[in-house]
């Protein structure tokens, strides 16, 4: 008979990507994920956004305005797609909290009134708790791209557990400090 920790797969990263620099930097990654993932996601997020509205700036600067004022309209509409995307972090949250609660209650219960009222209560939820899921779950891929590179590495699959389960919940205590002390000033 197999216990428990020997049905988990001791590693999910191809053999070729195991190079010691890609290693390196994928341990970073997580590391980053479990320490500053809602700041990490919430820059991407900017900056993706920044990235469309640029590009529809400089089209409709183009259009409009000539060559300097593509570039004004480049740097607004980077700015506004920036702010957009941040925004637009909590909606998305919320709507895949709503949505996944919708299916599972559906699968469930099969009821389709109940599964709009519940899918609805979670989208209000997930758009009020979005700073805490998106630590939680920033923790959670961290976490698991942790154990990854730990178990590939040769560590025993008990002790890169205990480092995942100590370096996750330490993670997630500094970035609810960390928004305390935003929520603050």
């Amino acid at each position: 008979m197999t216990s428990p920790l020997e049905s988990i797969p001791s590693s999910l990263l191809p053999s070729g990507l195991a190079t010691p620099i890609f290693l390196v930097a994928l341990l970073l990654a997580a590391l980053f994920l479990i320490f500053f993932g809602r700041r990490v996601i919430k820059a991407v997020a900017f900056i993706l956004g920044g990235l469309a509205g640029a590009y529809f700036g400089g089209i409709l600067g183009a259009a409009f305005l000539g060559s300097l004022g593509t570039l004004v309209a480049e740097l607004v509409g980077f700015l506004l797609g920036g702010l957009l995307g941040m925004s637009f972090l909590s909606f998305a949250i919320g709507l895949g909290l709503g949505y996944a609660g919708y299916a599972i209650t559906q699968a469930i219960v099969g009821s389709a009134l109940a599964s709009l009222s519940v899918g609805l209560v979670l989208f209000v939820v997930g758009k009020i708790l979005a700073a805490k899921i998106l630590s939680l779950v920033s923790v959670i891929f961290g976490g698991f791209l942790l154990l990854n590179v730990l178990t590939f590495v040769g560590l025993p699959l008990e002790l890169a557990l205990l480092a995942v389960i100590i370096l996750s919940s330490l993670g997630l205590w500094v970035q609810n400090e960390s928004a305390k002390r935003m929520s603050l000033s």
